[in-house]
């Protein structure tokens, strides 16, 4: 058998497959079925949940050199409001120097009007790193710039680490007249 007789042979073994899945009547064209979707749905789902998986962890997060050390995986978030809930998504904070820099979404049910997204910046001291490394919980401090007005508000955060590469954080958005605290965990990995 040639490359063109096994390519036609395998396109009319998995035509039906192909047209019509849910029609499918043999019990080995159901479990190719099954076992594809399942490994779809596994990758998905685990870069979804693990985007840092890329790069190996290191040993150490601080960084003497003053290099980018690692970057902090923020799980989303919220927190309730009168009369509705903020949700907040953190992108990949990504390290420099003592600086960890990503993106923010925040929204607002049911006042859409009070959605807004942005720039993060979090400033955490090798000093601060160290402790974290050691168990320590640290403060970290920064500000939240939105993209539509460039309106900036103060962010504090408090890091308590549960194991050497993950623990909770709570972040502080204080803006004019507002306060708003989100609880969360955070994953950190090196780069």
């Amino acid at each position: 058998m040639n490359a063109t007789q096994s390519l036609v042979v395998t396109k009319i073994a998995c035509e039906p497959l192909l047209r019509e899945p849910w029609k499918v009547s043999t019990k080995r064209g159901i479990f190719i079925t099954t076992v594809v979707l399942m490994l779809a749905v596994g990758v998905v789902c685990f870069k979804f949940y693990y985007p840092g998986t890329e790069s190996a962890p290191g040993s150490d997060f601080a960084n003497t050199a003053g290099d980018p050390a690692a970057r902090f995986i923020i799980a989303p978030c919220s927190t309730p409001v009168t009369g509705g809930k903020a949700s907040l998504v953190i992108g990949s904070l990504q390290g420099k120097a003592e600086t960890y820099v990503g993106n923010y979404d925040l929204k607002v049910f049911p006042y859409f009007f009070m959605n807004e997204t942005g720039s993060l910046s979090m400033t955490l001291p090798t000093a601060s790193a160290r402790k974290l490394d050691q168990g320590i919980a640290v403060a970290a401090t920064g500000q939240a710039v939105t993209k539509k007005n460039g309106k900036t508000r103060k962010v504090n955060a408090t890091l308590t680490p549960t194991t050497k590469d993950a623990g909770s954080v709570t972040f502080a958005f204080t803006g004019e007249d507002t306060k708003l605290t989100f609880k969360s965990t955070y994953t950190r990995v090196s780069k």
